[in-house]
């Protein structure tokens, strides 16, 4: 009998071999042992195309209101939306769900 190192393991599959023990045959148990990779997981593509993180951590994103009807908005408004913005923290959390490796 083969000793194994089950450390790394993480389920073990028993599986029993033989005939009726009314027939007076023996059973054999054999135990398999095998390994469960667990799945990557991966970040969510709308977030990724809408969304960075700064190196502190918090989550920088596009402005909004500056795709169409320009001109219906006030000078103040489009200066002030320039550029990226940083999302607030309780915002922030629910785009950190979406990024596995944060």
């Amino acid at each position: 009998m083969e000793l194994v190192d089950t450390t790394d393991l993480k389920s073990v599959a028993f599986r029993l071999a033989g005939s009726s023990p009314a027939s007076g045959t023996s059973f054999v148990l054999e135990i398999v042992l095998f390994e469960v990779v667990d799945m990557k997981l991966k970040t969510k593509s709308s977030a990724k195309k809408r969304f960075k993180f700064t190196a502190s951590g918090e989550v920088k994103m596009g402005q909004c209101g500056k795709r169409h009807n320009m001109r219906k908005r006030s000078n103040r408004m489009l200066r002030t939306a320039r550029g990226m913005g940083l999302m607030d923290p309780s915002d922030s959390k629910k785009v950190a769900k979406f990024y596995f490796h944060v």
